[in-house]
């Protein structure tokens, strides 16, 4: 089917919905089309795609149950199409959908779910404002264009959560380079000691530090911290970065380990709205 191999061409998510309800409506000859989705709140559905609707429910983010209270929900549920008309059988069509056929002159309603891989992921309305009967076997090729669709966003999901992964890993990467700076370049040198470090984060980014400074006021006093931060990944590097740049400040004016130590304490407090801490010793 072409319609079909047009809808798997395209790839973001937004042409996919708007190019399914804008082509059932001209393949159908119907008046308005509907697609529902899963809501960020649980238990509800909401309308992400429509075409000839006299209002606009995806800007006004008109919501359903999930449930059965609602054909949408039940549909899903069932996964078996459902038609209903308003001139007939009232009381057995759900007050929220009838509240819609009569605002939008609806005279009758098919809906069909979006099933990938045995699962329902949404819902597709086909609606018309005149009298209308929908055969077999055009509830039965709705049904192939919704799944085709739900194939469709679903590969489009992927793909989005590819490319943010991807986007994610050289953010992590320049984020790496930028923590990887703030660490002493190399080792120093003192008389009668040695020194060696390795930094190995159990992440991409991490929450240890070290560092080494020389201090001010005279002789060759050098100054020695190492850090840990109760954390792993982005936040304990941030609250690293943060620490390390206190801890160095408030010990290069002069005070001793122990006075450096409960001043840049104090001022991580009351600088941090964070529950992380650093365990350090200087």
């Amino acid at each position: 089917m072409a319609l079909s191999s047009q809808l798997l061409s395209h790839t973001k998510f937004e042409d996919i919905i708007n190019f399914l309800v804008e082509e059932v409506v001209k393949l159908f000859e119907a008046d308005a089309s509907a697609l529902l989705l899963p809501d960020e709140q649980p238990g509800f559905l909401v309308f992400r795609a429509t075409s000839g609707w006299r209002s606009d429910p995806v800007i006004e983010r008109r919501r359903i149950p999930s449930s059965d209270h609602s054909s949408f929900g039940k549909v899903m549920r069932t996964q078996v199409p459902a038609v209903s008309k308003s001139s007939t059988n009232r009381e057995n069509i759900p007050a929220m959908t009838l509240e819609w056929l009569e605002e939008e002159g609806f005279e009758e309603l098919v809906i069909v779910p979006l099933i990938v891989d045995e699962k329902s992921i949404g819902a597709l309305a086909l609606t018309m404002r005149t009298q209308h009967e929908f055969e077999e076997d055009e509830i039965r090729m709705l049904q192939i264009l919704a799944n085709q669709a739900g194939i469709a966003i679903v590969n489009a999901h992927l793909q989005q959560e590819e490319i943010l992964l991807h986007r994610l890993d050289e953010e992590l990467a320049i984020g790496w380079d930028i923590q990887r700076s703030l660490l002493p370049a190399s080792s120093p040198e003192a008389p009668g000691w040695e020194f060696s470090d390795v930094y190995r984060p159990a992440r991409r980014v991490g929450g240890d530090l070290y560092d080494y400074f020389h201090l001010p006021l005279g002789g060759e006093r050098l100054g020695l911290v190492i850090g840990d931060v109760a954390d792993k990944g982005v936040p304990a590097a941030l609250f690293m970065a943060a620490s390390r740049t206190l801890i160095r400040s408030v010990a290069l004016s002069g005070l001793t380990p122990a006075s450096a130590l409960n001043e840049a304490n104090r001022l991580i407090i009351q600088d941090s709205e964070s529950e992380l801490f650093l365990s350090a010793f200087y």
